[in-house]
Protein backbone atom coordinates (compact mmCIF):
# COMPACT_ATOMS: atom_id res chain seq x y z
CA UNK A 1 0.00 0.00 0.00
CA UNK A 2 1.42 3.44 -0.90
CA UNK A 3 1.96 5.64 2.05
CA UNK A 4 -0.03 8.19 2.91
CA UNK A 5 1.07 11.62 3.17
CA UNK A 6 -0.28 14.08 5.62
CA UNK A 7 1.68 17.05 4.16
CA UNK A 8 -0.02 18.82 0.84
CA UNK A 9 1.34 17.04 -2.68
CA UNK A 10 3.64 19.96 -4.52
CA UNK A 11 2.44 20.63 -8.08
CA UNK A 12 5.27 18.22 -9.20
CA UNK A 13 3.90 15.23 -7.57
CA UNK A 14 0.43 15.81 -8.23
CA UNK A 15 1.76 16.36 -12.40
CA UNK A 16 3.72 12.56 -11.80
CA UNK A 17 1.04 11.49 -10.62
CA UNK A 18 -1.37 12.55 -13.20
CA UNK A 19 0.77 11.32 -15.93
CA UNK A 20 1.73 7.87 -14.82
CA UNK A 21 -2.31 7.34 -14.05
CA UNK A 22 -2.59 8.41 -17.86
CA UNK A 23 -0.29 5.54 -18.79
CA UNK A 24 -1.09 3.34 -16.70
CA UNK A 25 -4.97 3.68 -18.14
CA UNK A 26 -4.72 5.22 -21.38
CA UNK A 27 -6.62 2.56 -23.39
CA UNK A 28 -9.40 2.20 -21.05
CA UNK A 29 -9.86 6.41 -20.34
CA UNK A 30 -9.20 6.60 -24.64
CA UNK A 31 -11.87 4.51 -24.93
CA UNK A 32 -14.25 6.12 -22.64
CA UNK A 33 -13.69 9.33 -24.33
CA UNK A 34 -14.05 8.04 -27.62
CA UNK A 35 -17.59 6.51 -26.73
CA UNK A 36 -18.87 9.14 -25.32
CA UNK A 37 -17.37 12.20 -27.27
CA UNK A 38 -17.48 9.77 -30.70
CA UNK A 39 -20.98 11.71 -31.54
CA UNK A 40 -20.09 14.99 -31.74
CA UNK A 41 -17.52 14.10 -33.60
CA UNK A 42 -19.24 12.12 -36.17
CA UNK A 43 -21.67 15.01 -36.49
CA UNK A 44 -18.53 17.40 -37.69
CA UNK A 45 -17.92 14.31 -40.08
CA UNK A 46 -21.37 14.20 -41.21
CA UNK A 47 -21.41 17.70 -42.23
CA UNK A 48 -18.23 18.31 -43.47
CA UNK A 49 -18.97 15.42 -45.77
CA UNK A 50 -22.33 16.74 -46.89
CA UNK A 51 -20.54 20.26 -47.73
CA UNK A 52 -18.09 18.27 -49.91
CA UNK A 53 -15.05 19.02 -47.65
CA UNK A 54 -11.97 17.12 -49.14
CA UNK A 55 -10.86 14.05 -47.21
CA UNK A 56 -7.35 14.42 -47.20
CA UNK A 57 -6.75 18.18 -47.95
CA UNK A 58 -9.01 21.48 -47.64
CA UNK A 59 -8.05 25.02 -47.57
CA UNK A 60 -5.88 26.08 -45.55
CA UNK A 61 -5.37 29.99 -46.40
CA UNK A 62 -5.08 32.22 -44.23
CA UNK A 63 -1.69 31.53 -42.64
CA UNK A 64 -0.48 29.62 -39.40
CA UNK A 65 -2.15 32.08 -36.97
CA UNK A 66 -5.75 32.24 -39.27
CA UNK A 67 -5.18 28.07 -39.09
CA UNK A 68 -5.05 27.86 -35.14
CA UNK A 69 -7.95 30.73 -34.99
CA UNK A 70 -10.06 28.38 -37.33
CA UNK A 71 -8.85 25.11 -34.66
CA UNK A 72 -10.51 27.48 -32.28
CA UNK A 73 -13.93 27.69 -33.52
CA UNK A 74 -14.56 23.86 -33.29
CA UNK A 75 -12.22 22.73 -35.79
CA UNK A 76 -13.73 25.24 -38.46
CA UNK A 77 -16.32 22.92 -39.32
CA UNK A 78 -19.05 25.60 -37.86
CA UNK A 79 -17.54 28.37 -41.02
CA UNK A 80 -17.46 25.96 -43.40
CA UNK A 81 -20.69 24.62 -43.07
CA UNK A 82 -22.18 28.42 -43.37
CA UNK A 83 -20.13 28.95 -46.12
CA UNK A 84 -20.92 25.62 -48.07
CA UNK A 85 -24.16 24.67 -47.05
CA UNK A 86 -26.36 28.10 -45.29
CA UNK A 87 -27.14 29.51 -42.34
CA UNK A 88 -30.16 26.99 -42.20
CA UNK A 89 -27.24 24.34 -42.06
CA UNK A 90 -25.28 25.97 -40.05
CA UNK A 91 -28.08 26.40 -37.09
CA UNK A 92 -28.59 22.78 -37.38
CA UNK A 93 -25.20 21.94 -36.43
CA UNK A 94 -25.05 23.96 -33.96
CA UNK A 95 -27.87 22.83 -32.32
CA UNK A 96 -26.85 19.38 -32.53
CA UNK A 97 -23.53 19.94 -31.84
CA UNK A 98 -24.93 21.35 -28.38
CA UNK A 99 -27.07 19.11 -27.46
CA UNK A 100 -24.07 16.32 -27.66
CA UNK A 101 -22.01 18.64 -25.97
CA UNK A 102 -24.19 18.94 -22.95
CA UNK A 103 -25.38 15.65 -22.87
CA UNK A 104 -22.33 13.41 -23.30
CA UNK A 105 -19.35 15.74 -22.27
CA UNK A 106 -20.25 16.04 -18.71
CA UNK A 107 -20.69 11.96 -18.79
CA UNK A 108 -17.53 11.76 -20.34
CA UNK A 109 -15.26 13.68 -17.23
CA UNK A 110 -17.33 12.27 -14.95
CA UNK A 111 -15.75 8.53 -16.08
CA UNK A 112 -12.80 9.40 -16.29
CA UNK A 113 -12.99 10.93 -12.96
CA UNK A 114 -15.02 7.73 -11.54
CA UNK A 115 -11.82 5.25 -13.34
CA UNK A 116 -8.83 7.63 -11.85
CA UNK A 117 -10.53 8.00 -8.36
CA UNK A 118 -10.59 4.21 -8.42
CA UNK A 119 -6.94 3.94 -9.75
CA UNK A 120 -5.64 6.16 -7.02
CA UNK A 121 -7.03 3.51 -5.15
CA UNK A 122 -5.43 0.54 -6.63
CA UNK A 123 -8.93 -1.20 -7.23
CA UNK A 124 -10.31 -2.54 -10.54
CA UNK A 125 -12.86 -0.60 -13.19
CA UNK A 126 -13.91 -1.43 -16.41
CA UNK A 127 -15.01 0.98 -18.83
CA UNK A 128 -18.45 0.01 -18.83
CA UNK A 129 -18.46 0.22 -15.16
CA UNK A 130 -17.74 3.93 -14.73
CA UNK A 131 -19.74 4.56 -17.63
CA UNK A 132 -22.47 3.62 -15.82
CA UNK A 133 -22.05 4.99 -12.21
CA UNK A 134 -21.48 8.41 -14.25
CA UNK A 135 -25.13 8.40 -15.94
CA UNK A 136 -26.18 7.97 -12.51
CA UNK A 137 -25.32 11.15 -11.52
CA UNK A 138 -26.45 12.73 -14.90
CA UNK A 139 -29.25 15.19 -13.85
CA UNK A 140 -27.10 16.14 -11.11
CA UNK A 141 -24.19 16.45 -12.92
CA UNK A 142 -25.93 18.10 -15.98
CA UNK A 143 -27.86 20.86 -14.03
CA UNK A 144 -24.69 22.06 -11.68
CA UNK A 145 -22.82 22.24 -14.91
CA UNK A 146 -25.76 24.24 -16.44
CA UNK A 147 -25.42 26.79 -13.08
CA UNK A 148 -21.61 27.18 -13.00
CA UNK A 149 -21.78 27.54 -17.04
CA UNK A 150 -24.66 30.27 -16.68
CA UNK A 151 -22.72 32.15 -13.55
CA UNK A 152 -19.00 32.20 -15.68
CA UNK A 153 -21.20 33.58 -18.63
CA UNK A 154 -22.65 36.29 -16.03
CA UNK A 155 -19.07 37.29 -14.59
CA UNK A 156 -17.78 37.68 -18.34
CA UNK A 157 -20.52 39.68 -19.41
CA UNK A 158 -20.54 41.94 -16.39
CA UNK A 159 -16.31 42.35 -17.05
CA UNK A 160 -17.10 43.33 -20.54
CA UNK A 161 -19.60 45.72 -19.70
CA UNK A 162 -17.44 46.93 -16.82
CA UNK A 163 -14.42 47.14 -19.67
CA UNK A 164 -16.67 49.12 -22.44
CA UNK A 165 -18.39 51.59 -19.18
CA UNK A 166 -14.46 52.23 -18.16
CA UNK A 167 -13.09 53.18 -21.48
CA UNK A 168 -16.17 54.71 -22.74
CA UNK A 169 -16.02 57.03 -19.48
CA UNK A 170 -12.20 57.47 -19.77
CA UNK A 171 -12.64 58.77 -23.56
CA UNK A 172 -15.35 61.02 -23.09
CA UNK A 173 -13.30 62.79 -20.33
CA UNK A 174 -9.40 62.34 -20.56
CA UNK A 175 -6.94 61.32 -23.12
CA UNK A 176 -7.16 58.13 -24.70
CA UNK A 177 -3.72 57.09 -22.68
CA UNK A 178 -6.10 56.97 -19.80
CA UNK A 179 -8.83 54.87 -21.07
CA UNK A 180 -6.29 52.31 -21.96
CA UNK A 181 -4.72 52.34 -19.15
CA UNK A 182 -7.99 51.94 -17.00
CA UNK A 183 -9.20 49.05 -19.98
CA UNK A 184 -6.12 47.59 -18.67
CA UNK A 185 -6.54 47.49 -15.40
CA UNK A 186 -9.91 46.69 -15.61
CA UNK A 187 -9.20 43.45 -17.65
CA UNK A 188 -6.31 42.56 -15.05
CA UNK A 189 -8.87 43.27 -12.13
CA UNK A 190 -11.84 40.74 -13.85
CA UNK A 191 -8.85 37.99 -15.06
CA UNK A 192 -8.29 37.71 -11.65
CA UNK A 193 -11.50 37.73 -10.22
CA UNK A 194 -12.24 35.23 -12.74
CA UNK A 195 -9.51 32.97 -11.97
CA UNK A 196 -10.43 33.14 -8.07
CA UNK A 197 -13.79 31.63 -8.26
CA UNK A 198 -12.96 29.76 -11.04
CA UNK A 199 -10.63 27.78 -8.87
CA UNK A 200 -12.83 28.05 -5.73
CA UNK A 201 -16.17 26.87 -7.36
CA UNK A 202 -14.25 24.18 -9.75
CA UNK A 203 -14.45 21.01 -7.71
CA UNK A 204 -18.27 21.31 -8.12
CA UNK A 205 -17.77 18.73 -10.57
CA UNK A 206 -16.23 16.29 -8.92
CA UNK A 207 -17.95 16.99 -5.64
CA UNK A 208 -21.45 16.21 -7.20
CA UNK A 209 -20.15 13.47 -8.98
CA UNK A 210 -18.55 11.63 -5.82
CA UNK A 211 -20.51 13.32 -2.93
CA UNK A 212 -23.96 13.26 -4.25
CA UNK A 213 -24.13 16.94 -3.53
CA UNK A 214 -25.56 19.45 -6.07
CA UNK A 215 -24.41 21.59 -6.92
CA UNK A 216 -21.15 21.18 -5.02
CA UNK A 217 -20.18 24.61 -4.92
CA UNK A 218 -19.86 25.34 -0.82
CA UNK A 219 -18.14 21.96 -1.46
CA UNK A 220 -15.83 23.32 -3.49
CA UNK A 221 -15.40 26.17 -1.60
CA UNK A 222 -14.33 23.96 1.63
CA UNK A 223 -11.90 22.29 -0.25
CA UNK A 224 -10.05 24.43 -1.99
CA UNK A 225 -9.64 26.88 1.65
CA UNK A 226 -6.12 27.24 2.05
CA UNK A 227 -5.42 25.78 -1.10
CA UNK A 228 -5.86 28.60 -3.48
CA UNK A 229 -2.64 29.38 -4.91
CA UNK A 230 -1.54 25.14 -4.77
CA UNK A 231 -4.59 24.36 -7.40
CA UNK A 232 -4.29 27.94 -9.27
CA UNK A 233 -0.81 26.64 -10.17
CA UNK A 234 -1.07 22.82 -10.82
CA UNK A 235 -4.09 23.78 -13.36
CA UNK A 236 -1.75 26.57 -14.27
CA UNK A 237 0.73 24.06 -15.51
CA UNK A 238 -2.02 21.47 -16.77
CA UNK A 239 -3.30 23.71 -19.25
CA UNK A 240 0.03 25.41 -20.62
CA UNK A 241 1.37 21.38 -21.44
CA UNK A 242 -2.46 21.31 -22.76
CA UNK A 243 -2.00 24.08 -25.16
CA UNK A 244 1.65 23.26 -26.32
CA UNK A 245 -0.38 19.72 -27.13
CA UNK A 246 -3.48 22.15 -28.88
CA UNK A 247 -0.61 24.37 -30.64
CA UNK A 248 1.65 22.13 -32.04
CA UNK A 249 -0.80 19.20 -32.73
CA UNK A 250 -3.93 21.32 -34.26
CA UNK A 251 -1.86 24.10 -35.61
CA UNK A 252 0.07 21.79 -37.69
CA UNK A 253 -2.52 19.38 -38.97
CA UNK A 254 -4.92 22.26 -40.02
CA UNK A 255 -1.95 24.39 -42.16
CA UNK A 256 -1.24 20.99 -43.72
CA UNK A 257 -4.57 20.08 -43.97
CA UNK A 258 -7.18 22.79 -44.33
CA UNK A 259 -10.54 22.42 -43.20
CA UNK A 260 -10.41 18.24 -44.15
CA UNK A 261 -11.76 15.38 -42.65
CA UNK A 262 -8.98 14.31 -42.19
CA UNK A 263 -7.88 17.17 -39.96
CA UNK A 264 -10.51 17.19 -38.08
CA UNK A 265 -9.99 13.65 -36.85
CA UNK A 266 -6.56 14.51 -35.69
CA UNK A 267 -8.01 17.32 -33.91
CA UNK A 268 -10.80 14.79 -32.53
CA UNK A 269 -7.59 12.89 -31.20
CA UNK A 270 -5.96 15.80 -29.82
CA UNK A 271 -9.05 16.69 -28.21
CA UNK A 272 -8.92 13.58 -26.55
CA UNK A 273 -5.87 13.01 -25.26
CA UNK A 274 -5.98 16.84 -23.99
CA UNK A 275 -9.02 16.18 -22.38
CA UNK A 276 -7.68 13.02 -20.80
CA UNK A 277 -4.90 14.72 -19.21
CA UNK A 278 -6.88 17.60 -17.59
CA UNK A 279 -9.65 14.96 -16.34
CA UNK A 280 -7.20 12.65 -14.64
CA UNK A 281 -5.14 15.85 -13.22
CA UNK A 282 -8.78 16.98 -11.66
CA UNK A 283 -9.29 13.89 -10.00
CA UNK A 284 -5.70 13.58 -8.88
CA UNK A 285 -6.47 16.98 -7.28
CA UNK A 286 -9.76 16.48 -6.26
CA UNK A 287 -8.23 13.42 -4.20
CA UNK A 288 -5.19 15.45 -2.95
CA UNK A 289 -7.55 18.17 -1.41
CA UNK A 290 -9.70 15.94 -0.03
CA UNK A 291 -6.92 13.85 1.27
CA UNK A 292 -5.13 17.35 2.87
CA UNK A 293 -8.62 18.65 3.95
CA UNK A 294 -10.76 15.43 5.46
CA UNK A 295 -7.99 13.26 5.72
CA UNK A 296 -10.31 10.54 3.41
CA UNK A 297 -7.02 8.37 3.38
CA UNK A 298 -7.37 7.59 7.03
CA UNK A 299 -10.92 7.11 6.57
CA UNK A 300 -10.50 4.78 3.62
CA UNK A 301 -8.20 2.84 5.81
CA UNK A 302 -10.29 2.71 8.78
CA UNK A 303 -12.98 1.76 6.37
CA UNK A 304 -11.77 -0.77 4.52
CA UNK A 305 -10.03 -2.10 8.24
CA UNK A 306 -13.98 -2.27 9.75
CA UNK A 307 -14.74 -4.19 6.21
CA UNK A 308 -12.24 -7.05 7.03
CA UNK A 309 -12.70 -7.29 10.53
CA UNK A 310 -16.48 -7.08 10.70
CA UNK A 311 -18.40 -8.20 7.48
CA UNK A 312 -21.75 -9.01 9.64
CA UNK A 313 -21.98 -5.58 10.75
CA UNK A 314 -20.78 -3.65 7.61
CA UNK A 315 -23.16 -5.99 5.16
CA UNK A 316 -25.93 -4.70 7.76
CA UNK A 317 -25.13 -1.16 7.79
CA UNK A 318 -25.40 -1.86 3.81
Amino acid sequence: MEQIKTQPRSVGENLDKTFRLTKAHFKSYFLILLLLMGPGFLINYIFLFLGGASFFQGDSSGGFMQTLNTTAESTGVQQFVLESMGSGAEFLYIALTTIAAAVLIPMAHAAILIGTTRGLKNESWSVSEVIKLAFSRFWPLFGSTLLFGLLMGIFVFIGVFAILIGGFGTVTTGSGAVSVVMIIFILIAFLILGAYFAIKLGMYFAATTFEKVAPGFSRSWKLTKGRFWATFGFFIVLGVINLLVIFLFDGVSSLLLGTSVLSTVLMNISTIITTMVLMVGYAVKYADLRTRNEASDLQDMISSYKTDEEPAASSTDQ
